[in-house]
């Protein structure tokens, strides 16, 4: 059996204490929102990799899969209407 628990600190919480250390002693004048943003930023980041990758919330993963596949498939096909268009703006 696998024992998959992680007792280091992660990314996120090494980034907070150095932000918090650099807000406390005056070196940065950042918003508290910046200095507590890498526990938000990661916690939303585990979130949407248990959402999409590890099913919870089958129906969400799937529907956050194939809008990122639909985004992929758009995206070309935007830029391309939008070159359309701008020469057919410069044609007449």
């Amino acid at each position: 059996m696998e024992n998959n628990s992680s007792s280091g600190l992660g990314l996120g919480m090494v980034l907070f204490t150095v932000f918090l250390i650099l807000k406390m002693t005056g070196n940065i004048d950042w918003s508290w929102w910046w200095v507590y943003s890498p526990l938000w930023i990661s916690s939303i980041v585990g979130i949407l990799y248990i959402v999409i990758f590890k099913g919870g919330g089958r129906a969400i993963g799937r529907a956050a899969k194939n809008l990122v596949r639909g985004t992929i498939k758009i995206v070309p096909n935007w830029l391309a209407s939008r070159r359309n268009l701008k020469e057919l703006m410069n044609e007449e």
